[in-house]
């Protein structure tokens, strides 16, 4: 019997394994709406191998699903084994060419750097103890030289990392020997920091620890300041600047909705230099208020949408200058609705020169794409949920990113 014990572990592990797809897949089929775009106008090349990803909430158990070409490509469950093996496209060249270094790393793009010659990891680490998750204090930075085939990698205590009870990696970026990693800190006051620290790769060793900027508000009768760093924490590649946006948020019930609804009472927008060390002051004050920021390259794009039209002011970092504003007609919805996700803040992104705009409308959500160039209307559609149960309650759709196809 024992020489047999293996193959019995097996065959459980694989009722389990089989009986758990089927059950998660069945339930998940008869849950989860399939989502299509329907073009309005515009063209619908627009949306070729783009994906658009998207969370479904339904009595409070979050499924993920993605569209491409305008109809749901996949949702969680479909099947246990894409689950397990799916890579994020960002990794997908780079498991391929350089799988070792992949091995036990946390495969967030913002944990990473790549250029032609180089590719470079940082991770904030933690141990477990019986007591619960402690902090070690410790960074691991590992960098691979892709012509050698070569790697440097060592471990850095943190100064000061008991100040802080997590770190949270934004950005990787190497240059000229030196690993930077721009970081929230956030500390047991509520306090948050957004620190760089510089590694010197033939030292082995931290050679500085900046705090770049410093949120110290805390929460005072429903004010509280929102803290958010709008660089591309998609892209491996190299970047030339950080995006900080600071908000003073005031909570607000709408008699209408009867739900509590932010207000921006101030904003301010800085611009870090990554080579230059600098942090830079957008004086957007003219302007008004800031409701988003997005940064393409060398350009920002300040955000406000006032009814249905979105107000998109390019700033361009290398000159200190403004361009033209950019109006886009967005569709607005209707005060007599059901749908609760109204009340959620539009998805907007840019990407490769266009704006992405994702909002709820009334029996759906539109998709809004624009030349950030021309301030032209490329294509407009509605997403819409198909086979969605009439009777289905607390259930919530949300956007949370749009990236090509690798």
């Amino acid at each position: 019997m024992k020489k047999y014990w293996k193959i019995i572990v097996v065959l459980i592990i694989t009722v389990i394994t089989v009986g758990t797809y089927y059950i998660r897949s069945s339930f998940a089929s008869r849950t989860v709406p399939e989502f299509e775009v329907k073009k309005i106008s515009g063209d619908e090349k627009e949306l070729q191998d783009l994906v658009i990803h998207g969370d479904y909430n339904v009595n409070d158990i979050l499924y993920s699903f993605k569209i491409l070409n305008g109809k749901t490509m996949n949702i969680n469950y479909d099947s246990i084994i894409t689950e397990i093996v799916e890579l994020p496209s960002q990794f997908e060249k780079i498991m391929k060419e350089h799988k070792n270094f992949l091995r036990q790393k946390v495969l967030n793009p913002g944990n990473f750097y790549e250029d032609k010659a180089w590719l470079a990891y940082a991770e904030y680490e933690i141990e477990n103890t019986f007591s619960g998750m402690t902090n070690k204090n410790e960074f691991l930075i590992e960098v691979l030289d892709k012509k050698t085939n070569e790697t440097v990698a060592f471990e850095v205590a943190i100064p000061d990392g008991e100040n802080y009870y997590t770190i949270n990696i934004n950005d990787v970026q190497l240059l000229n020997g030196k690993v930077k990693v721009l970081t929230n800190n956030f500390s047991e006051d509520s306090s948050e920091e957004a620190h760089l620290y510089v590694f010197d790769l033939k030292e082995k060793k931290l050679i500085r620890d900046d705090v770049i900027l410093k949120n110290s508000e805390g929460v005072e009768n429903g004010n509280w300041t929102s803290f958010s760093i709008n660089n591309d924490s998609l892209s491996l590649k190299p970047s030339e600047y950080a995006l900080f946006l600071l908000q003073r948020v005031q909570e607000e019930m709408n008699e209408n909705t009867k739900e509590v609804e932010e207000k921006i009472l101030a904003s301010e927008c800085y611009v870090y230099n990554f080579e230059k060390e600098v942090l830079e002051k957008i004086n957007h004050e003219e302007l008004g208020m800031v409701e988003a920021a997005s940064l393409h390259n060398s350009t920002v794009f300040l955000q406000n949408q006032i009814d249905n039209r979105l107000e998109v002011v390019p700033y361009d970092i290398e000159t200190g200058t403004w361009r033209e504003k950019i109006l886009f007609n967005v569709p607005q919805t209707s005060e007599n609705t059901d749908n609760d996700d109204l009340h959620a803040e539009p998805f907007i992104t840019v990407l490769n020169g266009k704006i992405y705009i994702i909002n709820a409308i009334d029996d759906g959500y539109s998709v809004f794409i624009g030349d950030l160039s021309t301030g032209q209307s490329l294509y407009e559609g509605k997403i819409v949920a198909k086979h969605k149960k009439i009777n289905q309650y607390n259930d919530k759709t949300y956007f949370k990113l749009i990236e090509p196809k690798s």
